[in-house]
């Protein structure tokens, strides 16, 4: 949200609502160039197609993915879900505690909807500002909402996922994660028909859990292995290349449909969208005139752009790393960097795994990261989020530091935090008044479209 000038905007220009918004005339509101800017943040499209993932628009595939995204048995290591002692005083809990998922030394108990409940947008319900994701370090960012994660070019705080397939395949296998044997297992033990109808016959040598261990992995980067995933590594180093290929070729398309159905997790027709489209009654006279600061004095549409509300690129806001469970040092786009410059991943776009690595080889040249040269300009940077849905999806930032969006208003204003790393030039102070900060909140509040249908939030998994 830095400043920008936005050449050919006209003045503040006061007044209640007149002409109705659409095609030949808009809301007197706005002059012609506010509204032509205004325009190009809506209506939401569909999603871009992705041609690395065969699967991505088949509705079997995105079933057989809702299926395992709702299975607690993707995951094998015993969590419970605590919290860090908080001061309600200083900091309230801002979303219910949901009851605990299990206790220490039980199994089974997370899946991919523990950190993304569809109650709460698909965001995590149980992290309060500077207490990330599960209070056990499960996660060291704060889990963002999934709801229209397809609309983003690159997948997760840093862009570590150049597909939303990719991205997923990180998700079960987390230091204190899971496997992607006991995915396949899961996958040959209670949903092989439906595995079978989509990709072809599993094999039978599956069940010889001598020759494909229950539960096996590779070694997770430069990884510290504990006494839980040390046999894991250790099982998985006894295989066979041929049976890895046979396991990791399983744990892909895994992944392909359960982004598959996070593909289908839309969410339009906000009140925004409704006030765009036509009706000038659809948002207040408050959120009119948030949507003025927005294209015009607080600058936000420079990195919040078109009808996702993103650039898609990479900023150093100057969040401080601080909190009880945040890491001292996140370096955000850096490490990604880093990974590509070590090679390309195995599951990548542009990998073995990929229906088409042509097209992942083009999407990672967009984006710089074949062969890149890691600077220090990238240390710090994370992704500009969305802000669909945003007022429903507390706390902020990628370490959850700020509670809610009047926090985060106040932050821009600042122009970011106070941080060593150098900033992105546009983080300014921007002098809004305290009526300019509650009008963009206003504003910022009319981004929450229709829920999720009750079909896509039902558990289906199978006994």
């Amino acid at each position: 949200m830095g400043r920008v000038v936005l050449v050919g905007l006209a003045a503040a220009i006061t007044g209640a609502c007149g002409d109705t918004a659409g095609s030949g005339s808009h809301d007197s509101f706005f002059n012609d160039a506010e509204w032509s800017q205004i325009q190009t943040l809506s209506p939401l499209p569909e999603p871009e197609p992705d041609p690395t993932n065969r699967v991505a628009d088949d509705p079997a595939a995105a079933l057989l993915g809702q299926r395992l995204y709702f299975d607690r048995r993707m995951q094998v290591t015993p969590l419970q879900i605590g919290r860090t002692t908080v001061d309600p005083t200083v900091m309230p809990p801002l979303k219910p505690n949901p009851t605990a998922v299990g206790e220490a030394g039980d199994v089974g108990t997370v899946a991919c909807t523990t950190c993304h409940e569809p109650v709460h947008w698909f965001s995590d319900a149980h992290s309060v500002p500077r207490d990330l994701s599960l209070a056990i370090r499960y996660s060291f960012r704060n889990d963002p909402s999934l709801v229209n994660a397809a609309f983003y070019d690159d997948f997760g705080w840093a862009g570590s996922g150049d597909s939303l397939w990719t991205f997923v395949t990180a998700t079960p296998e987390g230091p204190v994660g899971g496997t992607r044997n006991g995915v396949a297992h899961l996958l040959s033990d209670h949903y092989r028909t439906d595995y079978e109808a989509i990709f072809g016959p599993l094999p039978g040598a599956l069940a010889d859990t001598g020759r494909f261990p229950a539960q096996a992995r590779p070694r997770l980067g430069n990884e510290t292995l504990s006494p839980v995933t040390q046999p894991w590594v250790t099982a998985w180093n006894g295989m066979s290349a041929a049976d890895q290929l046979t396991i990791d070729t399983i744990y892909a398309n895994a992944a392909k449909c359960i982004a598959a159905y996070l593909r289908r997790l839309v969410s339009r027709d906000a009140p925004f969208d409704r006030y765009v489209g036509g009706d000038s009654t659809a948002i207040s006279v408050a959120a009119k005139r948030g949507i003025r600061l927005f294209i015009g004095k607080a600058g936000c549409i420079a990195c919040h752009s078109g009808p996702f509300f993103t650039d898609h690129e990479y900023h150093a806001t100057g969040v401080a790393q601080t909190g009880p469970n945040v890491p001292a040092n996140d370096t955000g786009r850096l490490a990604v960097v880093q990974t590509y410059a070590a090679g390309i991943p195995l599951f990548s776009a542009a990998g073995a795994f990929s229906d088409d690595a042509a097209a992942g080889m083009a999407k990672l040249a967009e984006d710089g990261l074949i062969d890149p040269t890691p600077t220090s300009e990238e240390r710090g940077q994370f992704r500009t989020k969305s802000l669909r849905q945003i007022a429903e999806t507390a706390p902020y930032m990628h370490d959850g530091v700020l509670p809610d969006l009047e926090s985060v208003v106040e932050f821009y204003d600042q122009g970011g935090g106070a941080t060593a790393l150098a900033k992105d030039p546009l983080m300014q102070r921007l002098g809004l008044t305290a009526q300019d900060k509650s009008d963009l909140v206003e504003f910022l509040k009319t981004l929450t479209g229709d829920p999720i249908p009750a079909a896509l939030t039902a558990d289906l998994t199978r006994p």
